[in-house]
């Protein structure tokens, strides 16, 4: 290999190709079997690294960004609950106090409010908590 050229696309040709091997069993790696150990290595060496990094690419990467989109999501889902209980509530014959009394349970303790707040703002009066 020429000076000038870098190292880093046949390492990354290398390591796709090992872990294809990884995937496909006795097709990298034994199609090199003859080709001496230092060869093998190599191929495992490749494969092992690929390995390593999809391990660091799932729990480094996608699953911190999987978790902090259902934690921006959560409140979204919690207020279609309680939309979704109230209406089927209202819809199964309820009174309407009912129905929102339903609702106002299933919310979270953190934003829920009081029954009696609940209660003041459907009969028209000031929100509050």
């Amino acid at each position: 290999m020429p000076a000038s050229k870098s190292a880093l696309p046949n390492l990354f040709t290398s390591t796709i190709s090992a872990t294809t091997a990884l995937i496909w069993p006795g097709d990298a790696t034994m199609a090199a079997i003859d080709q001496g150990p230092s060869k093998v290595g190599q191929l495992v060496a490749a494969a092992l690294s690929g390995t390593m990094l999809g391990v660091f690419a799932a729990y480094g990467f996608a699953n911190p960004l999987a978790s902090s989109i259902r934690g921006l999501n959560e409140g979204y889902i919690q207020y279609l609950r309680c939309v979704k209980i109230a209406v089927v509530a209202f819809a199964k014959g309820m009174a309407p106090l009912t129905a929102a009394e339903l609702a106002r349970r299933s919310l979270d303790h953190s934003v829920q409010p009081s029954a009696e707040a609940l209660e003041k703002a459907l009969r028209g009066g000031t929100t509050g908590k």
